[in-house]
């Protein structure tokens, strides 16, 4: 994510290509029992949780998308989407922006702000997500 500000903030393709690079790597490795966890520094799946785009998946869509926007691949953005929309709807309990729900429609508003109008489905479709329903 930082090398994608990066690259939009100094107009600079470059930092993509090596963004890309790290988001291949980390899609490979997504479904390693310690992806998103560092037990020994005290981060266990449990205390860190499925939905957080800080320390979950919908964080490696959510930059996947944003990646594509910046590389102009709208497919690739538009699968991007869908992915961070379903992987965001697991249901947890905490509502923390870190750890909880909270940081998702922080960054479905990000993604909304960067998609072109010619995506305006892949908008609607973050806009009408169950995540911005409270916890019950």
């Amino acid at each position: 994510y930082a090398l994608y500000r990066l690259a939009v903030a100094c107009d600079d393709a470059r930092p993509l290509t090596l963004a890309d690079a790290w988001l291949t790597r980390i899609e490979r490795d997504i479904e390693l029992p310690a992806a998103f966890a560092s037990p020994g520094e005290g981060l266990d799946r449990d205390g860190v949780g499925p939905v957080s785009p800080f320390h979950s998946v919908t964080g490696v869509h959510f930059t996947r998308a944003l990646l594509a926007l910046g590389m102009n691949d709208p497919h690739g953005a538009a699968r991007a989407v869908e992915h961070f929309a379903m992987a965001s709807q697991v249901p947890w309990h905490k509502p923390d922006l870190t750890l909880g729900r909270a940081g998702v429609p922080l960054a479905s508003a990000q993604l909304i702000e960067a998609l072109p109008q010619s995506m305006s489905a892949q908008a609607t479709r973050l806009r009408t997500s169950p995540f911005f329903e409270p916890v019950k």
